[in-house]
């Protein structure tokens, strides 16, 4: 019964925060297009709303460097212990 409970509850919260996650990005982007002065920069707005590009991949680093792979995979195998 407790485990029921416990999976509501976390589902209640997890469908509340991708509802505040959605109407945060609405009103983004309702701002976005507002601050738009020309039709070229609401299209540009626009276009990145609806087709967003793709970011590269992140490197992982530590103080600016990039980390070695032998050493990533140290410091995840010490993160997993």
């Amino acid at each position: 019964m407790k485990r029921k409970c416990f999976t509501c509850s976390t589902k209640k919260l997890r469908n509340a925060a991708t509802n505040q996650v959605r109407q945060d990005t609405k009103h983004n982007n309702e701002e976005r297009i507002e601050k738009a002065a020309e039709q070229k920069e609401i299209w540009k707005v626009v276009n990145d709303i609806i087709s967003p590009q793709i970011k590269k991949s992140m490197t992982p680093n530590e103080d600016g460097k990039v980390i070695e792979h032998k050493k990533r995979n140290w410091k995840l195998i010490q993160l997993i212990l």
